[in-house]
């Protein structure tokens, strides 16, 4: 009974597809004794492989096909890269001839089912720098420097007036201006005071000593 491909047959990429094994098959089918051949030319390890498939029918026909992967596309490039020269060398001898996207211009499908690996993930937009938010953080830097204050003892400083701020990532959610007025407070300029309402603010020490008396 003849081979007949038609069960065989897969949907992929909008087209009918015949997989190699089964090419194949029908090839050991009609001609058991037909030579099939592959042989590795090149091989960059862990990166690259091309190897070339020749297929002979005694009293018939022959065809090589070449077939090369990247590990980019497939973690296991070497064998995608046999079967995909095999798939060309058979649908040269007529097996799954119109059914073979090996032969298809831009693709570079060496068997199906296959799984290729996932798109690397989108390059997050580079935030473009703050100027004035730069300009702060230069100044609380250096604040510390001149008056010796350590980040623990800034970072204790500006949860009196921010509770949130507890840690050195926290300190990066100020705004420009509480930046500044943190520095103020670091050389003397300004003082945490009391406003007529009870509530902690950064102040210049002037006004704050004016509310005083």
């Amino acid at each position: 009974m003849p081979f007949d491909p038609k069960p065989y047959f897969l949907r992929l990429k909008g087209k009918d597809y015949l997989p190699v094994a089964a090419r194949l098959a029908w090839l050991r089918e009609e001609h058991p004794d037909a030579a099939v051949v592959t042989k590795l030319l090149e091989h960059e390890q862990g990166a690259y492989a091309l190897f070339r498939a020749a297929i002979t029918i005694p009293n018939g026909g022959s065809a090589t096909g070449w077939g090369s992967e990247t590990v980019e596309d497939f973690g296991d490039y070497l064998e995608k890269a046999e079967t995909k020269s095999l798939g060309r060398a058979l649908a040269a001898l007529g097996y799954g001839t119109l059914h073979a996207l090996e032969l298809d211009e831009g693709d570079s499908v060496a068997d199906s089912p296959i799984e290729r690996r996932a798109a690397p993930a989108p390059i997050a937009p580079r935030e473009e720098p703050n100027p004035e938010l730069e300009a702060a953080k230069a100044s609380l830097v250096a604040a510390m420097q001149a008056e010796k204050w350590s980040l623990a003892r800034v970072i204790e400083t500006a949860g009196f007036v921010w509770p949130h701020i507890t840690s050195k990532e926290d300190l990066g959610t100020l705004t420009p201006i509480q930046l500044t007025r943190l520095a103020e407070v670091v050389t003397g300029e300004s003082i945490i005071n009391l406003d007529v309402h009870g509530v902690k603010r950064i102040m210049p020490a002037a006004v704050a000593i004016g509310m005083a008396s």
